[in-house]
């Protein structure tokens, strides 16, 4: 069972099910609502059709009257104009209907009862109703428009050419400039110079996608054998505004003049500042930890000075990045099932290693396998229950497959096998070379025990990321949260206990890093947090650490007090008003969110520093600097 606060985005849909040899099956198409419980599909349908004897399904009538009804139909059919267009045949007591056209032989059933299907398909022909028999069959594609019509003049004109791409500009609902695009004119070119009429015959509807997908893999192919690369920065920048809303905007996505180095990021970085005249105010850099950015960093102090940006102080490594890099050394260092590159890759491994029970890396391996082998299967389908009757698997509930580059994409995989493991198993016992992927219960209970290990890293990413909320008064909670969670799968002494260290051993030593005054300013300035949190920790050493660092930097922000005379005030030698310096103090002593994790927004903090009183100008400003920090990789601008 998933954890009940993370769901898997996209897992419920209404579909209408049509069937695929049938051009007419829009009009009697089989509406069905599929209806998720656990890992069974429960298919509810209504459907209204004949049987192949002409007699309604279930119905008890006479004999006789059947046919008498079947007889009048027949008639009313045969006398309809639009049948004279078709050849007609019975196979296996099924009537076809077959398009008389050479070139097309569109083969349709016996619509029984409706002709829209048919029709439809004659209009594609440019045939009505008032067609008639003796006169030539209209041909199809690009030759029907080019071929000798009376109608038509035969020679050029350039002004009804122009009327016709009018025309098929507009029908089409097509943008203007598609006449300047060099695609459509390289079609009319290749039209010029064909052979023969036959060779530009116009495709289907449904061969475009086809043709569509044949050409992305070829160019697909054409970037994947490109030894160089494209070095480009991006550069977001992030602020929170006088009205405490969060802003961010893509200030460039710059060409680099050589290769992936700190000194050419460093260069492009700084012209980037000097364009929004941005080089003298201080700002934060959050990027990944590489050690490109490192030197980055320190080129950009040297740049700029440590006034502006402090190398040490000032970059922040990204915790979204960190976390993958966590969760990829559990899969490639603990339990040695990291994620491959394509499909094909795992296609052309027969995988003898992967198969059989073993360790939760090799069952990992083998959940993979099978996925690959039913998406690359002709026969990908589910059977539902004791029928025979197959049900396509369909995009809410299809088979996801991990990448080494989609982050969390393994616990998405793992989620979406167990939700439908009863399929999954199902459909690999229906295929003799699949059933080696079959998956035991003991199997199934080892994949849910590495989901519930890699949870919280899938939960915790998209939250750290957030755009529209404060999130660098996340990051030390989230350390902690992921490492007990690693601590726990450790002391639990299972299949799971070595790759949970590996994973440990890695969060820790980018956690012992998360030292600097930024992380400990914005954590106090969440309501929810304070210095509380590391109370409740137990923490008293690092409480008192975050204490002074907040201190320290305060007295950057607070402003000098200036005693007040009171030499007559009699009530001065008893109370002391709190005077504007004393802001942190009455922020610090003031109440607290009892349960920070309870469900409340995480806008929370944004909107509590929006309301509160302006009689702390200097304490909001710092707050406004620290949290508006951005976790991910970016520009933030204080």
């Amino acid at each position: 069972m998933l954890p009940n606060q993370f769901s898997i985005p996209g897992t419920q849909r209404t579909l209408t099910n049509h069937n695929s040899d049938d051009e007419s099956s829009s009009d009697r198409a089989v509406s069905s609502r599929i209806s998720r419980q656990g890992s069974f599909m429960s298919i509810s349908r209504s459907m209204s059709y004949m049987s192949t004897d002409g007699e309604m399904d279930g119905a008890e009538s006479d004999t006789s009257q059947a046919n008498q009804t079947q007889l009048i139909q027949s008639n009313k059919r045969a006398k309809h104009w639009l049948y004279q267009w078709y050849d007609t045949e019975m196979r296996q007591g099924i009537k076809f209907y077959t398009c008389q056209q050479s070139s097309c032989k569109k083969r349709f059933k016996d619509p029984k009862g409706t002709t829209t299907g048919l029709k439809n398909h004659l209009i594609k022909h440019g045939i009505n109703e008032q067609s008639s028999k003796d006169t030539p069959f209209p041909s199809q594609g690009l030759d029907r428009f080019l071929a000798p019509n009376p109608l038509v003049p035969q020679r050029f004109d350039q002004q009804l050419f122009r009327d016709k791409l009018a025309l098929f500009i507009t029908t089409a609902s097509l943008p203007y400039t598609i006449a300047e695009n060099p695609h459509f004119q390289a079609v009319l070119n290749m039209a010029q110079i064909t052979p023969s009429l036959a060779h530009v015959k116009l495709p289907s509807d449904s061969t475009i996608p086809i043709d569509i997908s044949r050409v992305y893999r070829g160019y697909e192919d054409r970037i994947r054998k490109l030894k160089w690369r494209v070095p480009f920065l991006g550069i977001t920048a992030h602020w929170i505004d006088e009205s405490w809303k969060q802003n961010s905007i893509v200030l460039d996505l710059k060409l680099l003049e050589g290769s992936y180095t700190g000194v050419n990021m460093t260069a492009a970085f700084t012209r980037v500042l000097e364009h929004w005249n941005l080089q003298e105010k201080p700002f934060f850099l959050t990027a990944d930890n590489a050690s490109n950015m490192k030197t980055m960093a320190t080129e950009l102090e040297l740049e700029l000075g440590s006034d502006v940006f402090d190398s040490k102080e000032n970059r922040i490594p990204c915790i979204a990045h960190i976390i993958n890099l966590t969760t990829q050394d559990i899969l490639r260092g603990g339990l040695k099932a990291e994620a491959r590159d394509s499909e094909e890759h795992m296609l052309d491994d027969r995988g003898d290693n992967m198969i059989g029970s073993g360790s939760a890396g090799k069952i990992l391996q083998k959940l993979r396998k099978g996925i690959v082998t039913i998406r690359a299967s002709p026969q990908r389908e589910y059977t539902e229950g004791e029928s025979s009757q197959p049900v396509r698997i369909i995009e809410s509930r299809e088979l996801i497959l991990d990448t080494p580059t989609r982050w969390n994409s393994t616990y998405y995989m793992i989620a979406r096998a167990l939700v439908v493991k009863q399929a999954y198993n199902r459909t690999l016992r229906g295929i003799p070379e699949l059933q080696k992927f079959e998956l035991t219960d003991d199997e199934w209970q080892c994949l849910q025990k590495i989901s519930e290990l890699l949870f919280e890293f899938a939960r915790l990413t998209p939250l750290i990321s957030g755009e529209s909320y404060p999130t660098m008064n996340l990051v030390i909670t989230a350390y902690n949260r992921l490492l007990n969670v690693l601590e726990a799968h450790i002391e639990a002494w299972n299949d799971l206990s070595a790759a949970a260290k590996v994973g440990w051993v890695k969060l820790q030593g980018y956690y012992c890093k998360a030292t600097g005054h930024v992380y400990a300013i914005a954590t106090a300035m969440d309501l929810r947090f304070k210095y509380e949190w590391w109370e409740a920790e137990n923490w008293d050493e690092y409480r008192s650490e975050a204490i002074e660092l907040v201190n320290t930097t305060w007295d950057k922000y607070k402003p000098a007090f200036v005693p007040v005379q009171q030499a007559y005030d009699p009530d001065a030698l008893i109370q002391r008003r709190p005077g504007r310096a004393d802001q942190l103090a009455w922020y610090i002593n003031a109440y607290t969110l009892d349960d920070p994790t309870s469900g409340h927004s995480n806008t929370i903090v944004l909107d509590y520093w929006r309301g509160e009183v302006n009689d702390w100008p200097q304490l909001k400003a710092m707050a406004r600097t620290y949290l508006g920090v951005f976790k991910s990789q970016t520009f933030f601008i204080t």
